[in-house]
């Protein structure tokens, strides 16, 4: 069975019928691993932020095995006894297709191929992309979540409390979310137009917002490096970052 997903922010989701939604609590581990599940409800990463995607759905008796070359990324999670899956493109609230499935615990194995490293947003100049994704299932007892096979590009290092460049940081959404609430946000999300790369960031990397820290009187850019990243920037940096903001 295949189906067109329009994912959106790169993600689309899956759940057994009726499961309550809770698009808003995957973990930093989830997002990296751009699979999670709290159980009934399924988070599913993409390489594109949006767009038509192809995903299959495969119904096993028996477990795959192991799945050849032609993957980049596989990983896994376990859903909890209950109905049929249902997927749903970003933002609909119908879902694109209803999958018939072991009503016991089953694994959910997502395969991802037709990634390209380096494309703005997982697209080409002409706003394609190759990328499709097939889903397995099958009936098995409850087991961690796994990254069977990682995709060089969504593979990234620990979290550091240091920048490349030797500059604080705090790294992930979780740790992220909680620094900001003691910070004080200097421009309009409505008006900052997202300047990059972030200082100290990589080519791809870009700021979301300029913040100070009353307290130490420090200031940071929140934005995105390999992941979520909140860094310390000098006041210098802060004040070209906010100028570029209320340029015509």
């Amino acid at each position: 069975m295949t189906a067109q997903i329009q994912p959106d922010y790169f993600q689309f989701y899956a759940r057994r019928a009726g499961a309550a939604w809770v698009s808003d609590r995957p973990t930093d581990a989830g997002y990296e691993a751009h699979l999670w599940s709290d159980g009934p409800f399924v988070t599913i990463g993409t390489a594109r932020k949006f767009g038509t995607t192809a995903v299959a759905v495969e119904v096993w008796d028996t477990p795959p095995g192991q799945p050849d070359e032609h993957w980049q990324h596989v990983a896994e999670v376990t859903l909890e006894p209950g109905g049929p899956l249902e997927i749903f493109s970003w933002g609909d609230e119908t879902p694109a297709v209803i999958v018939p499935i072991d009503e016991g615990w089953v694994r959910l194995r997502v395969l991802w191929t037709g990634l390209v490293a380096g494309r703005f947003e997982g697209v080409d100049e002409d706003g394609n992309s190759d990328e499709h994704l097939t889903l397995q299932v099958w009936g098995a007892p409850p087991s961690p979540s796994a990254v069977v096979r990682w995709w060089s590009r969504w593979a990234l290092p620990p979290p550091s409390a240091i920048s490349r460049d030797g500059r604080r940081q705090v790294e992930g959404l979780e740790a992220v979310l909680e620094r900001l609430s003691k910070l004080r946000t200097l421009t309009d999300p409505m008006t900052f137009r997202h300047p990059g790369p972030m200082p100290g960031g990589g080519e791809n990397s870009f700021v979301h917002a300029v913040l100070f820290d009353p307290v130490e009187e420090s200031w940071w850019v929140d934005g995105s490096d390999i992941r979520r990243t909140l860094r310390e920037i000098t006041q210098e940096e802060a004040q070209k970052l906010m100028s570029r903001d209320s340029a015509p």
